[in-house]
């Protein structure tokens, strides 16, 4: 197997696989500790040249737990096999690139060779690998030459730019087709020079008489009124009575012949449903919810109400079918005791009826 370490790294656990030569499907050989017969551990460095691999007292361990040449079963039942070691901290000292470690010599062993490539950078550090000058490289290659050239960054990382020093050895310059989505202005407004002044009625805004409305003024707010009253005046002669039909309420109209606003009149109560007094007979239809057209006839209607924003409740009176999908329900005055009423009418197999009316007070 192979590895990369840190150089240097201490109290490092390593786990290796030991093949049984026995078996036929290359199984993992279990059973073995630290005094199995003839087992040993031999490790050798770069640096050690033409001397011979050092030996490794192999002792207990426990799992999970270093110990400087440690070697203990990890599991021999769910992961046969497997074994933990405690790799010495002289096999990982500073000082080579790489070293080897082999496991041999037990009965039925498969020797179990071992390559450590020692790096110089930690790969299991996710911050840095362990790289302690990477902070200062970076921050070395982006600081500025110049002093006062510094790029402005937010404090959520967005960069920005120092529109004042925008500019190449010869000066600053003008920038064109820039477009600023979201301007927020940090100085006073100077006049901005080279345009006409939007002054005069072409660019007047419309409202209250005063500054930036110079012909604009009193005299033709003051003739508003005047001009929509004369356009909707009255002008022919005079007209005794109208009297029209609404549905199944007749109101009378009766003309003055003074052609002013005055004159007008309905009879009291004729056009207006009361605040908490008894509506009865109220009609109202139910059609199918298949087709949503066709008058919905033998329903058992569930009727509610809900009175000024509030839950809709049942209502005092039960609905009864009139004919041809019409049904009728006598509203109780608790029905009507609120200015804004809703009403919820529903029957199997009918779309829900909801009606909203307002009182008069």
């Amino acid at each position: 197997m192979k590895l990369d370490i840190l150089q240097g790294k201490t109290s490092k656990r390593i786990v290796v696989f030991i093949q049984s030569s026995i078996s036929a499907n290359g199984a993992g050989l279990t059973g073995l500790v630290t005094n199995s017969g003839g087992l040993t551990w031999y490790y050798w460095r770069e640096e050690t040249g033409n001397a011979a691999g050092t030996i490794v007292n192999i002792v207990s361990a426990t799992r999970g737990t270093f110990t400087s040449s440690g070697f203990i079963e990890i599991d021999s039942s769910n992961l046969p096999g497997f074994y933990e070691l405690g790799v010495p901290n002289a096999v990982l000292a500073t000082g080579a690139t790489w070293a080897v470690m082999m496991l041999q010599g037990a009965a039925n062993m498969v020797p179990c060779p071992v390559e450590i490539q020692l790096t110089a950078y930690d790969p299991y550090n996710a911050t840095t690998l362990g790289l302690t000058n990477l902070d200062a490289a970076i921050t070395t290659r982006l600081a500025p030459t110049t002093a006062g050239r510094t790029l402005d960054v937010a404090a959520t990382g967005e960069a920005g730019l120092d529109f004042d020093n925008i500019k190449d050895a010869s000066g600053a310059h003008t920038l064109t087709n820039i477009r600023v989505p979201n301007v927020t202005l940090t100085d006073t407004v100077t006049t901005y020079t080279g345009n006409t002044v939007q002054t005069g009625d072409a660019y007047a805004r419309i409202g209250l008489a005063g500054a930036g409305l110079t012909a604009l003024g009193d005299t033709r707010i003051a003739n508003l009124d005047a001009t929509v009253s004369s356009r909707s005046t009255y002008a022919g002669g005079a007209v005794a009575s109208v009297t029209g039909s609404v549905g199944s309420v007749t109101a009378a109209v009766t003309v003055g012949t003074n052609n002013d606003k005055t004159g007008y009149s309905l009879s009291a109560g004729q056009l207006f449903i009361k605040k908490n007094t008894a509506l009865a007979n109220f009609e109202f239809l139910m059609v199918s919810s298949t087709d949503h057209i066709t008058p919905k006839t033998g329903l058992t209607i569930t009727a509610q109400r809900s009175i000024d924003g509030g839950a809709f409740a049942a209502c005092a009176n039960a609905a009864t079918e009139l004919s041809a999908g019409i049904y009728v329900i006598n509203l109780n005055a608790s029905d009507l005791n609120g200015v804004v009423i809703t009403f919820k009418f529903s029957g199997t197999g009918a779309d829900t009826r909801y009606l909203t009316m307002v009182t008069q007070t």
